[in-house]
Parts: C-alpha cells; structure tokens; sequence
C-alpha cells in the first residue's frame, strides 16, 4: 500500500514464494521472499508516501527515476507533461507548505513491520478508514444492470483502452475488494473480465486476472427453458475446452490422436470388463511449455484398491512404458500428477494385448450440444452477476464468444447467425469453487559454483580509488534538533493600544531550544529557555514549550503553547511570575492552485503574579512578566483567518484577519481587530518578509476611546546547512509603529544540531518555505556540482 496526498493505491505481490539461495543475516526464521518491482508514479511536486505492507513484513528498496541532468526550472520531459502541455494544463499542482516535512530520495533495505518503520525515510499520510472504497460504487451496479450482450463495445460506454495504468488499477481495487468482502468477489470478477477482453496484452493485467480467477472455474449449463433439442458429437483422444488449454495444445504441438491428456489436478480413469487376462501397457510421455524449470515428474499409478506407486520421469527421458497385467472382470486404472504444475501435461496412451493381437483401448467420448435453430432459438435463464462463455461447434471447430451477465436472474437468448440454419451449442457459467486447489508455479533452484580463489594473495592493504557512494542522509534518525539561541532585542511596547506611555526595553538574551517531530503521530514537540540579561533590571527567566498536530485523519489542526516568564522585582523584593497557556484548532482549505486559507479559532489564558505597577518602575520589569494590557486581559478567544496566494515556489503573499475578545470572550463585542498583509520572498538560503499590521481597538470599560495602530516590519533571514549535523541560523527584524513614531529590532541567531534531520523537526510557524529549502538541499546533497 503506498499512500500520499490522502489518497492510496495498493499493489499484489502474485505468487510469493521463498527465493531459494537467499538468507536474512542474523535471522535464521524469515526468508526473502519474490523479487517485485512497483512502478508508482508521483505527480509534480513534493510529496510524502507512505509504505505499509499491509499482510506481512517485506524488504524495501525505493529508487526515484530521474533525469542524469535535471531541470529545476522546467517539468520533466516525458509523454505525461508533454500530453498536459498540448492539453494546455501548464500549471503544476499546489505546493502547501502546511507544516508537514518533506520526503527525501534515500534507499532504504530493511523489513517493515510497521508503517512507521517503512516510513522512516518518508512521512505519514492518510490512514483515514477507508472501508467505503470496499464497496462497489453506485455507477458499477448501474453498469451491472445494463442489458445481456456479447462483449461488443457499445457506443455509450466509455473508451477501455485507457492508459495501462488506469486498466491494471482498477483491476487491483477489484481484486481488493474481492478479498476483502467475499460477497462481490463474482461481481469483481465479472466486471474485471469484462474490462479486459482483448486486452491482456497490457503490462500487469494478466497477473492480476489470475489472481481474480483463482477460484473460478467454468460450469456447464445442462438445461435450458427452450431449445431446439440436444445433438451428440463424437470425440475421439483430447479435445479439451477451455479456449486456454486449447491454445496450449496449438502451442506444444499435441495434435489429436488417441491418447489422453491430464493437467493439474486431473485424474484418466480406465474402466475395463474383461472375459480374460489381459497384458495393459500405458505409454506416458510429459509436455512441458517452453522456458519452464526443468525438473522430474512424479506421476501416482493405482489399480483397483492397490496403493499407488510412483513413477518418475526423468528431464532426460520425459517418457516411459508401463506394463500391467490384468485379470477378468471389472476394473479400474487411475493415472495423476503427484505435484501438479501450471503449463505440464501428461500424455497417456492405453494399448490392450490378448494373446497374439493388440488394440488402442480408446473410447470415444460423447459430447452432448443443444440445438438452436432459425425458428428456435436457445433460451437460458441464468441469475447474475457472472459472464457465460458460449462455445458453438461449427465446421470441425469450436468457436467461442462471451456475454455478461448483471445481478439477479436474467433471461438470455441465443440466436443463429444470419446465414445458417442451425447452431450446436455449450453454454458454461462462472463459478467460484471456495478451497480449490492450486497448482503453483514451478520454482528454479540454482546452486552457484563457490567462486574459486585467486592465484595469488591478495593485498588488502590496497584500497581502490574513485568515487565512493554517501547517503544523502545518515541513518540514525530518532534524534530532534538542539539548538544555542543568542540574540539582542530593543523594543517598545508592542501589545499596548495607543495613548499609552511607551517604555524603552533592551536586553541580550543566551539560551536553547528543542524541537522534534514524530511522524507516527504526525506531531511536532517543541521547547526552549533563555535567560534575558536587561539594560535595566534583573535578569529574567523564558520558557516557552507548544505541541503542534498535523494529522490528516484528524478533522482539524491542533496547536497547543505555554509560556512562563520570571524576573525579581527590587520594588517588592519577589520574583514575579507571568504564564500563559494557548490552545487553536485551525485548519488548511485549499481554494485553487495557488491560493489557500487557513480559518482559526483560539482561547488563552494568562496569570499574572503583579497587580499594579508604577509609569517609574515600569523600565525595570520585562515586558513579558507585566503590563496594563496584560493585566486587563487576563483571557480571550481570538477568530481569524489567513488567506495566502503563492504566484511562485518561492514566493508567499498573505492577508491576515483576527477579532480578539475581551475576557467576556464574546468576539461579537471584540476588544480590537488585527489586520495584517504581508509578502515573503526566498533568495537562495535568504528570506525576505514585509508585513503591513493596522490593529483596531473599541472602547469598553479598560478604554476610554477607540484608537487605531498601525505598524511596519521588515524581516531578514538566513538559514543554511553546513553540514548534517550543524547548520546556522539568522533573523533581523525592523518595526516601526507609525503613531508613537518609535521603532523596535530584534536580532536572533542559533546554532542548530541534529544527526541528519535538517528541516524536518521545523513547524511553518517558525520557517517559511520548508518544503522548497529540503528541496534544494538535498539536490544539493545529491548533486554538489548544482550549487
């Protein structure tokens, strides 16, 4: 199963097997077991997969195929994006960067016991239930209603020569269904038959029929509501049926004779009345297909009630005699394959000698046909869904035609064809036989000779030169990201309504942080503290922490964050204490191609140690641990929505929209209105944001009069990866509030560590671009020179 962008295709591995001469190291239990190569093409863009083996564990290789010089700029060329461009879709599918990492290009080898551990190079997509795709759709039991009629291609049904891909992936969600729910499985097989007819030369269509068809066997129908009367045919030797089998013996040259032939699971039975002793032999001969293994034949030979005893044929000598003396009276020879095999038959001719002449012991087998005729014609009623399989005897040869059947029971009418006066007929019916045996392909055991030793010693001192092969990313991926956090801040108040003295803050702060993101669960943990040295005042302590969910079989996103701030105040003589808590469920609406919104919704909750504090004494204590306004609103629900157009890959342009309430938390009565608009552009490992805020504040019973703020911020940032495990980090950050005419800088650096994770432990909230910047750095990594 390979899941991504919320949808899923599932592939079978048809006829596994254990693959003779190959080990697991350190696990003498499980063995490799068939070699299968899934072709999953992937639209453009970045995408995460999924890979689930959903019944047992597997081995994994996954490969991208890719142009040796490829084009960052323009789509890869191949007969889909050429056929696109014709077709006039120029445009490329949206790319969300919505919070969820990047896949990246590696080869993994290892067994997968769970998705988590075959996604370790990818990520988690939809595990949403998906039992409705179980289910045959509405339109499938409409087709099953149409009318009977021989598998002509009717004028108001769609084309089904589709693409390949389209053809055998249909097939795969019948065969799905078929085995999942065993009440449809006629009904899987009766469309899946009816979609194929005439095109098992499609890649990866014949596998999966078989499949379908494991259980399937033709039944023959031996009544009929009106016919002609019935008309018996005599055959002599093999005359098999089954359009396959006859194909078969065109292709192996068994021409017609009198001898028998068995396959599979048949038996020959040989029922003789003798007046005297006879002397029986039986001449066997094996008829393999071309290019098959070559391997001895066991055949199991029984007289009466005698035990069976064996006789093996040899590859070397694919035949043999065998003499029987047989005494008067009834009795009965059986003949079988021990281990059948698809494509083996066994060739068996009886002879009879009595004293001094020999005879063919043959007897002509009876055939019974039903007769149609021009004023007649042959009248089934037979109850769906199924397929019949009508074989008209015609000339000396058999011609066959097929008709599907829809649900419930179905009145058909065979008629003669224009120009002849009658028609012999045998109608046979799909069955399904639950517990049937199946003969399983052959397997091809070869022992490699041990590779001889060389003439003379080696010096394995000497190592090769050239080129070596690195992964793009190291295998130990069960670590976060660290980082050192330093950096310089001088603000003014920023979350104060206007009218409000402003006081002056400037301090340095050093600390850490954390950040991991479990892909299981699609979450995102992070956390820091920092320790603020201020120009004036003590110093203060920050915490923040925030538990971000990103899972698609979750109706909504969820954030969750904490903050805690501490500093001594001289004043009091305590330390004073400010915390926060914040919960928001949001989610991303997709609009078009490029353009996306994200509506909101958030509650917090503030306590604060101070009550009151001094316009003198307010340079001394941190922002963060007090003011008025935080003061006044202690709790609020805030409602917003982001609407974001992406002209470009690296390009972003936003319109922000939030009421807040007051701590009433009606958001009909808000305490202000926040809008923001704003662009970000990404240049190399360089972004580059302006954002426009205009706030809107109401008066109520903390505000004498409404007032109105608006802001300017430029933001400069750097981020770049010098190693796998090291990569530096910048941000520069101008504000200017236009009514106070006073202006605010940040300045923020980090030094991040991780074993190999690069971007993937990065919410969007803290990094723009995320998807594109793991684009770049592992072209980078896999290519040096394109940098």
């Amino acid at each position: 199963s390979i899941a991504s962008d919320g949808t899923e295709r599932r592939y079978p591995v048809i006829d596994n097997r254990v693959s003779t001469g190959l080990q697991l190291i350190a696990d003498g239990v499980r063995y490799p077991g068939r070699k299968v190569e899934i072709l999953h093409r992937v639209p453009a863009g970045y995408h995460q997969l999924e890979l689930s083996p959903r019944q047992r564990d597997a081995l994994v290789g996954v490969a991208a195929l890719r142009p040796r010089v490829p084009l960052t700029v323009l789509p890869p060329l191949n007969p889909y994006t050429v056929l696109a461009a014709l077709a006039g879709d120029a445009a490329g599918p949206l790319v969300d960067d919505s919070g969820e990492p990047e896949s990246v290009p590696v080869h993994i080898v290892g067994p997968a016991m769970e998705p988590s551990t075959v996604t370790l190079p990818v990520f988690p997509a939809d595990r949403r239930n998906r039992a409705s795709a179980l289910a045959i759709t509405a339109a499938d039991a409409e087709w099953l209603r149409e009318p009977d009629r021989d598998r002509v291609q009717p004028a108001n049904r769609p084309d089904r020569t589709a693409d390949t891909d389209s053809v055998q992936g249909r097939l795969i969600e019948w065969l799905w269904q078929s085995e999942q729910i065993p009440e449809q499985r006629m009904a899987a097989l009766t469309r899946a038959e009816d979609l194929v007819q005439g095109q098992l030369h499609r890649p990866g269509v014949e596998p999966v029929l078989r499949r379908l068809r494991r259980d399937a066997s033709w039944k023959l129908v031996r009544s009929a509501q009106e016919s002609a009367g019935l008309r018996w045919i005599d055959f002599t030797g093999w005359h098999p049926e089954a359009p396959e089998t006859r194909t078969r013996k065109a292709l192996m040259g068994m021409a017609t004779d009198d001898a028998q032939v068995i396959s599979g699971y048949g038996t020959r039975v040989l029922s003789m009345y003798n007046l005297g002793p006879v002397e029986l032999t039986a001449e066997l001969s094996v008829h393999d297909a071309a290019f098959q293994p070559i391997d001895t034949t066991k055949v199991l030979v029984a007289l009466d009630d005698q035990p069976e005893r064996a006789v093996y044929l040899a590859p070397q000598q694919p035949a043999t005699t065998l003499t029987q003396k047989v005494g008067s009276g009834n009795h009965v020879l059986r003949i079988r394959l021990a281990e059948p095999v698809p494509n083996r038959f066994l060739r068996i001719r009886f002879n009879e000698r009595r004293g001094q002449s020999s005879s063919v012991a043959a007897t002509p087998v009876q055939r019974s046909y039903m007769l149609a005729t021009r004023d007649q014609p042959l009248v089934l009623l037979q109850q769906g869904p199924t397929r019949l399989r009508i074989d008209e005897w015609r000339d000396g040869r058999t011609l066959v035609r097929y008709r599907t059947l829809g649900p419930d029971w179905q009145q058909v009418t065979i008629a003669v064809e224009p120009g002849r006066e009658e028609a012999l007929l045998r109608v046979f019916r799909r069955t399904l036989e639950p517990g049937k045996p199946v003969a399983y392909s052959r397997v091809a055991e070869n022992i490699l000779p041990p590779v001889a030793e060389p003439l003379w010693p080696p010096d394995r001192s000497a190592r090769p030169s050239g080129p070596t092969l690195a992964e793009p990313l190291p295998t130990d991926l069960l670590n976060g990201t660290w980082s050192l956090i330093g950096g310089w801040v001088s603000r003014r108040i920023v979350d104060d309504e206007p009218l409000v003295p402003a006081s002056a803050e400037k301090f340095a702060t050093l600390g850490g942080a954390y950040r991991k993101f479990d892909a299981r669960r699609g979450t995102y943990y992070y956390a820091d503290g920092r320790l603020r040295l201020h120009e004036r005042g003590n110093p203060a302590l920050a915490g923040r922490g925030a538990i971000t969910v990103r899972r698609p079989d979750w109706p909504l996103d969820l954030d969750l964050s904490g903050s805690f701030f501490g500093q001594r105040f001289d004043v009091s003589g305590q330390y004073e204490t400010a915390t926060t808590v914040r919960a928001r469920l949001s989610r991303t609406l997709i609009i078009g191609e490029k353009v996306s919104h994200r509506p909101s919704i958030s509650v917090f909750q503030r306590w604060l140690s101070l009550d009151a504090l001094a316009v003198a004494d307010a340079e001394q204590v941190d922002q963060d641990v007090f003011t008025n306004y935080k003061r006044d609103h202690r709790r609020g629900l805030r409602v917003g929505d982001r609407i974001q157009y992406r002209p470009w890959l690296d390009t972003v342009t936003y319109a922000e929209i939030s009421a807040v309430s007051n701590e009433d938390l009606n958001v009909l009565d808000p305490d202000h209105l926040r809008l923001n608009l704003g662009v970000r552009q990404l240049i190399g490992d360089i972004d580059v944001g302006v954002r426009y805020s205009r706030f809107e504040y109401f008066r109520d019973s903390d505000r004498n009069r409404a007032s109105g703020v608006q802001r300017l911020r430029i933001d400069l940032g750097y981020t770049r990866w010098l190693s796998a495990r090291y990569g530096l980090q910048g941000n520069l950050s101008y504000e200017y509030d236009q009514n106070s005419a006073e202006s605010s800088v940040y300045l923020l650096f980090s030094l991040n560590r991780s074993n190999g994770r690069y971007f993937r432990d990065f919410r969007t909230s803290e990094l723009d671009f995320i998807r594109l910047r793991q684009r770049r750095l592992l072209e980078q990594r896999a290519d040096p020179g394109m940098e």
